[in-house]
């Protein structure tokens, strides 16, 4: 498990804008090479867009994960995903089944939506500069 962040920056971020957000997601996913989602007894939480598309959900530390464990979500805890697993199998699979990513989403459900290819680009292109 990832050391536990403090709550002020925990606050900044969840009240940051979805571009700050993502941003942030890249570099600390890639930094840690890991990826945070959302797990209950039934698998992965998901979430629907505004034009009722479904996508997987992933936040960039397990704080942030855990903030969004309320309502539906309640009982769901932080599961760690592997980046390059991600990247090479998770997100091919997911662009193959037509879902999208929600992009550290906020407790008030507010992500950034991306194809599945367009954040391996991301994902890659910043897991390079750590190479």
């Amino acid at each position: 498990m990832s050391e536990p962040l403090h709550p002020k920056k925990i606050a900044a971020l969840l009240a940051a804008p979805g571009p700050v957000r993502f941003d942030h997601l890249i570099t600390q996913a890639a930094d840690s090479e890991t990826l945070w989602g959302l797990k209950n007894a039934e698998g992965w939480v998901s979430l629907v867009n505004n034009v009722q598309a479904g996508g997987f959900v992933i936040w960039p530390h397990p704080d942030f994960a855990q903030a969004c464990a309320t309502g539906d979500w309640a009982g769901c805890e932080p599961a760690a995903i592997d980046i390059y697993r991600f990247v090479e199998d998770w997100l091919p699979d997911m662009a193959s089944k037509g879902l999208s990513i929600a992009v550290f989403p906020t407790p008030a459900m507010r992500g950034v939506w991306i194809a599945p290819g367009e954040l391996k680009s991301c994902l890659e292109e910043e897991l390079a500069q750590y190479e």
